[in-house]
């Protein structure tokens, strides 16, 4: 039921990472496309009954991982969204925009928490399972 709104989101506890922001802690932002055949041929058939092509035929969940600054403020049962809008993929919570097509993007829960701490660099890297896209504007 949650909108996708950074400010409501804060108040709970769910940070907002998008890509390309010129602050934040933010490194990188990396989707990996869950493959479950059965929801693939669902979806193929589906776009053969509607009789045309769509996006619809790669809506997949995708997993994120993000890495970050070094940080010790997430822990595994916690949530983040992740906003692709910067990817040129449109803002994920326009229900046209290719990235909410696409289903990438969106609430993810924290599965695991693993930091580095080496000579001159700190990193945390936040493993995340898609559990929503949130409602759509």
């Amino acid at each position: 039921e949650r909108s996708g709104n950074p400010t409501e989101d804060l108040k709970e506890g769910i940070y907002h990472f998008n890509i390309g922001s010129d602050r934040g802690l933010v490194n990188t932002l990396n989707f990996e496309q869950v493959l479950s055949p059965a929801l693939k041929n669902l979806r193929i058939a589906e776009s053969m009954d509607d009789g045309k092509d769509s996006l619809e035929q790669l809506r997949m969940p995708y997993n994120t991982t993000v890495e970050l600054v070094g940080n010790s403020l997430f822990i595994p049962g916690m949530f983040f969204y992740a906003n692709p809008s910067l990817s040129g993929l449109g803002n994920f919570e326009d229900s046209r925009s290719i990235a909410y097509q696409l289903n990438l993007g969106g609430y993810h829960l924290i599965m695991s928490v693993h930091s580095t701490i080496t000579k001159g660099e700190y990193k945390t890297t936040l493993k995340g399972e898609q559990c929503a896209q949130g409602r759509p504007r």
